[in-house]
């Protein structure tokens, strides 16, 4: 069975230029503690409470990147209705046509296609994009067509922040986050295995 976590960031609000480049961070003493950005303006705290069901693998993702963030001092993600209708169409789309890509090809594969980009993608789902917008998502496999979803969210969040570009776009000054994390089983197709 493949398992996808997808997230969609956005900027909602002015948090971001375009360029996912870090701000710079003021050295604090001790070592240990995180220091405070020197940009106040990518500090948030998610003003709403999340949509995703009580020990769901979305809310269990969202979670552990939000203490990530205010870990790190650049403050936490609002969730986003639309963000998470677009996730998941994107992670549908990704098993359903067995693929991995940030971009989607309605003329290679047509099925599940809701926009080339992650602009087009969270616009196509209502979400008035008002800033920059990025994708991060990660795919796990398995020939166990049994193996259950428990704990796939956070593994994707931890794989996703090991890796330096994705580590860039989840501490980046976005404002609001979609998490899905989808299957198979979800879709009812893609190819075992993939």
């Amino acid at each position: 069975a493949a398992f996808g976590l997808a997230m969609l960031l956005s900027a909602c609000g002015g948090g971001s230029d375009g360029n996912t480049a870090l701000p710079p961070v003021a050295q604090a003493a001790p070592p240990t503690v995180p220091a405070a950005p020197t940009n106040s303006s990518i500090v948030t705290m998610g003003s709403t409470p999340p949509p995703y069901s009580a020990n769901s693998e979305e809310l269990a993702a969202y979670q552990l990147l939000n203490a990530e963030r205010v870990r790190c001092g650049f403050g936490m993600l609002t969730a986003n209705t639309p963000l998470d209708k677009a996730a998941q169409a994107h992670a549908d789309y990704l098993i359903v046509n067995s693929l991995n890509s940030h971009l989607e090809d309605a003329n290679r594969f047509p099925e599940g296609f809701t926009g080339t980009t992650p602009a087009q993608r969270v616009r196509a789902q209502g979400y008035a994009d008002l800033g920059g917008v990025t994708d991060e998502f990660a795919f796990f496999t398995s020939s166990n067509a049994m193996l259950p979803k428990r704990g796939i969210g956070v593994l994707g969040i931890r794989g996703l922040l090991n890796a330096p570009y994705h580590l860039n776009g989840l501490m980046s000054g976005y404002r609001d986050v979609g998490v899905a994390v989808r299957s198979r089983a979800d879709t009812g197709k893609g190819q075992p295995g993939v």
